[in-house]
């Protein structure tokens, strides 16, 4: 960024900064299916052949580098005038692409670091999240991976587990998810459940031992927000005047923005919502702003969402009208193999935090 730029957002910085008191910081969470981030090489034992310089997608040099570009600018216009604190990313494929992606486009100046899983995806096919060290001090990260119910499926992305230490010095545990495609039908719609029972159960474990569990849950699961993955596998509820500090609240069950969007993504001529935030209760706001914890003691969390913390990123620059109804829709890399030119086709999903300090 150039000097006479950084000039001009300072007062832009001190406007935004003072609409939080001096004990307050915000907190932002992102999240991306960004759409096959592969590079232009095949690797051994991956079915990722197609995006080469001779598969089907035809994929070269030239693309992969603004699809980087491309993806770099999201990130930096959904963090606004403060980076995002932490990045979930899906369909992203190795370390090859995350190293360029953090280190050799404009995100190069925002700090980042990542973390990642190297999963047994036929595809090569991985989650990753990206952070900034001083927001979120990585403290450990491990994969947890589920096998397929039936031989008929193949496995799938692992799921991240990230603990990372707050300013505030309490300790945030995220979980970043890219279940299996609802184009596999019902043993498909069993791995899913699977899934969001092993997450619970890792989830509950974390909240029984972290002195202030502070929990998140993001990712692609393709499920819909009305399916019993969230209600009967994840246990999740609706906010309510109510929440219990081990309880877990789904916050993606009814998006929608000025345009008209409700949802992330794009199919069969309407808006689904496939990307999902769920958090802890010791997040969610009270009628008294406190938490009631196990030990009986009432304490503020650190960590509260706030006001319209879930919201979808319909920049302009991420949408296109297209088709005879000339509806918005997002702006894809590719419309089956043919180059399209767009970043992914799902939008970002965004969880505004705001951080307590004492």
């Amino acid at each position: 960024m150039s000097l006479p730029l950084r000039l001009l957002l300072c007062p832009l910085l001190l406007l935004v900064a003072a609409t939080l008191s001096a004990q307050e910081r915000r907190f932002r969470i992102v999240e991306y299916n960004a759409e096959n981030v592969f590079d232009t090489l095949s690797t051994e034992g991956h079915a990722d052949a197609e995006f080469t310089p001779a598969g089907a997608y035809h994929w070269n040099t030239q693309l992969y580098w603004s699809k980087l570009s491309r993806l770099a600018r999201t990130i930096a216009a959904v963090g606004g005038l403060q980076p995002a604190a932490l990045v979930a990313l899906c369909e992203v494929e190795n370390d090859t692409v995350l190293t360029h992606l953090t280190q050799l486009t404009a995100l190069r100046r925002l700090g980042y670091d990542y973390v990642m899983t190297h999963s047994n995806d036929v595809r090569g096919i991985n989650v990753a999240l990206l952070f900034q060290p001083e927001q979120f001090a990585l403290i450990e990260h491990d994969s947890l991976r589920v096998a397929p119910p039936t031989d008929k499926l193949r496995p799938t992305r692992d799921v991240l587990h990230a603990a990372g230490r707050l300013v505030t010095g309490d300790t945030l545990d995220i979980f970043v998810c890219h279940l299996p495609s609802r184009k596999q039908g019902k043993p498909a719609l069993r791995f899913r459940n699977l899934i969001a029972q092993e997450v619970r159960r890792r989830a509950d474990s974390l909240m029984n031992v972290r002195q202030h569990p502070l929990i998140v849950i993001t990712g692609d699961m393709n499920t819909l927000p009305k399916e019993s993955l969230f209600s009967r596998h994840f246990r999740t509820l609706l906010p309510h005047n109510n929440p219990q500090p081990h309880d877990l609240f789904l916050l993606s069950a009814d998006l929608h923005t000025a345009q008209g969007i409700r949802g992330t993504y794009f199919f069969q001529g309407e808006w689904n919502t496939l990307d999902h935030f769920i958090v802890s209760g010791t997040m969610m706001p009270t009628q008294n702003e406190v938490n009631q914890h196990a030990n009986g003691k009432e304490t503020a969390s650190s960590l509260q969402l706030a006001e319209e913390a879930c919201r979808v990123a319909d920049f302009d620059f991420l949408l296109e009208r297209r088709g005879k109804d000339g509806a918005l829709k997002p702006k894809r890399t590719f419309l089956g193999t043919y180059y399209h030119g767009g970043i992914s086709d799902h939008l970002p999903l965004v969880l505004d935090l705001v951080l307590k300090m004492e």
